[in-house]
Order: C-alpha cells, then structure tokens, then sequence
C-alpha cells in the first residue's frame, strides 16, 4: 500500500534495508531506501475510515495498522496524542462489539444444541 496526502505520515528511511524482501527487491534504489510496511487486507478498512474521519465499519475486524509505532497516520500536530488515543478507543470498541456477537452466538448455539439433546 502506498498512500500520500493529508493525515499520511511521509515516508521513513530504512537504514538496514532489512524491510524489503525478494519481491520488493527489484523496485530499484530509490524505494528500497524507504521503510516497507506491510498492510493486512483487513486492516484497509479501519486504515480508510481514519484518513476520511468517519466512522469505522461495524463488521471490521481490522486493527488500524501502525497504531503503536510508525503507522501510516500522521500524528505529529499538536493533536496528535489525542487524536491517536480516540482512533484506538473507537477500532477495539468495534472489535469488542464484533467478539460480543460472537460469543453470543456461540452460546445461543451451544445451549440450543444442549436442549436437543
């Protein structure tokens, strides 16, 4: 995934080159001087709902990549903190939405099995 504009952080330099692999390695010198970050399919969808500001989808199970480290957002202004600790907050609440649904499915099919018993 490469992304640029508002609210992207800029690139980083990959002093090691020991974010690039066999398949990143052929993209010449100029890329592989930069840090590679790999995105999860999953987590483009909390990763999009950050950078537009709306809400994150109800049935993502992505984690907003880069969240605790050098992620794609930019967190640099003076909001920031505040703006990183909100994104948090909002992606494991959807998590935790998703795992309560499921836990209770899974219990609701546990006991009805239990009663055809």
């Amino acid at each position: 995934l490469i992304a640029w504009g508002s609210g992207v952080r800029g690139p980083l330099q990959d002093h090691n080159s020991q974010s690039h692999d066999d398949f990143s390695a052929s993209w010449g010198e100029d890329m592989n001087a930069l840090l590679r970050q790999d995105v999860e399919q999953a987590d483009i969808a909390p990763l999009m709902s950050a950078l537009l500001g709306s809400n994150f989808a109800a049935n993502s199970v992505g984690v907003l990549p880069g969240i605790r480290s050098s992620g794609y957002l930019d967190f640099s202004d003076a909001n920031g903190k505040e703006r990183r600790a909100r994104l948090s907050l909002a992606n494991a609440q959807v998590i935790l939405e998703q795992y309560t649904v499921k836990r209770r499915e899974y219990m609701w099919f546990s006991s009805s099995l239990l009663k055809t018993k």
